[in-house]
């Protein structure tokens, strides 16, 4: 599937499975597959929606780690998560 993110002609890599935590770790952790764009890394839920967090924040897998695109410092990144 091709990747949502604006301007990005890359393709979701549905073969590498990114699982991220969807739910409180106190009521057993639940998480859920997403998949990264080969191109700039946009990681999108299985139905290809992109993912965003609570925040609004876009999420990306960029070396191993999970980041999400600071909204206050445009094309910005903060790393939160490494596989």
């Amino acid at each position: 599937m091709r990747c949502k993110e604006k301007s990005c002609i890359g393709e979701v890599d549905l073969n590498n499975t990114i699982f991220l935590q969807t739910g409180c770790g106190g009521c057993g952790g639940s998480r859920a597959p997403a998949y990264a764009c080969n191109q700039c890394g946009r990681l999108h839920w299985a139905d290809g929606s992109p993912v965003y967090n609570r925040g609004g924040q876009k999420a990306f897998w960029k070396n191993g780690s999970l980041c999400l695109k600071n909204k206050s410092k445009k094309n910005r990144q903060q790393k939160i998560a490494t596989a």
